[in-house]
């Protein structure tokens, strides 16, 4: 057969490989878990592309040598260091030979989500980023900095923030947005019975002791169940993530001093959220935003950028 071409959509916790063959057709697809070389050792990146191609391949019917072009979108893949490190697994561990683009995870998806591969893309999964690229290929971004630096609006940043304001005012450290504190006490007792702990001490040994990203960014569901409800203090900080992703779009907006159009909602949160989705949508549409989504297939946008390299 024709050589076929690949494209990986590495996330915050996940990764996902597309393979096509040279006409377009889906041969096979996997799945693992996440990719980012900034928060995963190099022999964790290595295992997890091993996984990938080691079920693709065999599902394809193919091997490495008859994939001719590929492309990998990856969070935490914007630098040069980055990106020599994932070519240099590609290259010297899996023995790929074919072209090889590779860029952050926004662009795979802004490829797979906007017909004509430009615009912005907001994303809210567990971190947030503003990524824009212009019809000329101009790229800009806002946010992208990770959880110890940015992260804001995300599923991570709303556990986060809600944990540490519930210890605070558990504490008597941070006045409750409701005269008893009883917002704070929940969001607590919540996070405390999710995780099976019988005391808030013992957070301390969860977050620090075996650090697990992804579970604390899946507190953030414990948070939007609390404002489904009433608690007031989760409707308090998913009011702050909605202002602060919509101040991603903007700022990168700005940045680019392009219209405020094509804009592509997309991740994890966006997804499975909709109250954040109407509130982003809304406030970015009354600023003269044309938003799209949520919903794109960045492994989709992958393989379409893996073909440009043809």
């Amino acid at each position: 057969m024709d050589q076929a071409i690949f494209g990986i959509d590495g996330g915050g916790t996940g990764t996902r490989l597309r393979i096509e063959s040279a006409d377009g057709q889906v041969l096979a697809t996997a799945e693992s878990t996440a990719l980012n070389p900034r928060s995963n050792s190099i022999d964790r990146v290595s295992t997890v592309l091993h996984e990938l191609f080691g079920k693709a391949l065999v599902t394809a019917g193919l091997t490495m040598g008859e994939l001719s072009t590929g492309f990998i979108g990856c969070a935490g893949a914007d630098r040069p260091s980055e990106k020599s490190l994932l070519e240099d697994i590609m290259r010297r561990s899996l023995g790929f030979t074919g072209k090889l683009g590779l860029g952050n995870d926004a662009e795979t998806a802004l490829a797979g989500g906007l017909p004509d591969g430009f615009g912005i893309i907001l994303i809210a999964g567990t971190g947030s980023i503003a990524w824009a690229k212009s019809a000329s290929g101009r790229i800009q971004r806002c946010g992208g900095w990770g959880h110890l630096l940015g992260d804001e609006g995300s599923a991570w940043w709303i556990a986060r923030e809600a944990l540490s304001r519930a210890i605070h005012i558990h504490e008597g450290r941070l006045a409750a947005p409701d005269p008893t504190g009883q917002a704070g006490r929940e969001i607590l007792a919540a996070f405390l019975e999710t995780w099976k702990l019988a005391s808030p001490g013992e957070l301390i040994p969860l977050v620090y002791g075996d650090f697990d990203k992804s579970r604390i960014a899946a507190g953030a569901r414990i948070v939007e169940s609390l404002r489904e409800r009433g608690n007031r203090l989760a409707g308090e900080i998913f009011a702050e993530a909605a202002t602060d992703l919509a101040a991603l779009a903007v700022s990168v907006a700005g940045a680019m001093d392009v219209p405020a159009s094509g804009l592509l909602l997309h991740g994890g949160l966006f997804a499975g959220n909709r109250w954040l989705r109407e509130t982003c949508s809304s406030d970015l549409s009354a600023r003269g935003f044309s938003v799209h989504g949520p919903g794109s297939d960045a492994a989709l946008g992958a393989c379409r950028l893996a073909r440009s390299l043809v």
